[in-house]
């Protein structure tokens, strides 16, 4: 992604850096498209706190988006400076990305560094941390941390299209009827929301199969017309649709 208005340089904290900050700076780099220039210091000068075209991150006590000053530290309410950051970008990101990127990685990644959920040793905080003691530290955790938001915002656009291509559906009697075979990685939360139980859709192998959203609750179970069972009654396969939706309509009585 690239856009105009590029930050001149972005600074954050010397010492010891935390997935907040350097999350912040990946999401920048992201959103314009290259490797915007970085300063470490301990003490930010007035010029850069006052220059808008300056991004300062997690260091001087200041939030002003404005002017491009992004700290919490001053506010204990205040989310992690790379939820400020996605705040920001907002408008360039778009609202459905954000929503999904603060309702997984940046809001883990903010409470855990304000000290409002516990860390652990396989997160990302405790990921990035840990390349405190390596040389070249900062930017090594930097490139990790764009390969990681990387794979989230293509994981999240999949989403949003997968919505998109949900509403498409035919959908009945607690059935939605899929004849593209479209892979939507998030399709048992729209099924919830839509009352449906079962999606019917082409199988790789031929013919259609049923996947039920509650394998436990409703499993599918053995039926003369199917070809073949999982043996845990999450989905059948049948030879053609309409045995399929058949099958899946008397399942939804």
């Amino acid at each position: 992604m690239t856009n105009n208005n590029t930050p001149a340089k972005i600074i954050t904290h010397a010492g010891t850096f935390h997935a907040d900050e350097v999350l912040a700076v990946a999401i920048t780099n992201y959103v314009y498209g290259g490797e915007i220039p970085i300063e470490r210091v301990f003490k930010v000068s007035p010029e850069d706190m006052e220059n808008s075209s300056v991004f300062v991150y997690d260091i001087a006590g200041e939030y002003n988006p404005a002017i491009g000053n992004f700290d919490h530290h001053q506010d204990g309410n205040m989310d992690a400076t790379n939820m400020l950051i996605l705040n920001y970008l907002e408008p360039k990101l778009g609202c459905a990305l954000v929503s999904r990127l603060k309702n997984n990685l940046f809001k883990q990644v903010s409470d855990i560094d304000r000290g409002i959920v516990a860390n652990y040793p396989n997160s990302f905080n405790s990921i990035i941390r840990n390349y405190n003691n390596m040389p070249d530290g900062f930017y090594t955790a930097l490139h990790i941390a764009e390969s990681i938001l990387l794979a989230y915002i293509k994981t999240a656009e999949k989403s949003i299209e997968g919505e998109k291509v949900w509403l498409t559906f035919l959908k009945f009697d607690g059935v939605a009827i899929d004849d593209s075979g479209t892979i939507i990685p998030e399709w048992r939360d729209l099924a919830e929301k839509d009352n449906v139980f079962f999606l019917v859709s082409p199988n790789v192998r031929g013919g259609f199969q049923i996947i039920s959203r509650n394998p436990e609750a409703i499993p599918i179970p053995k039926d003369s017309r199917q070809t073949f069972r999982h043996n845990s009654g999450f989905m059948a396969v049948y030879s053609n649709k309409e045995d399929a939706v058949n099958h899946a309509k008397e399942l939804s009585q």
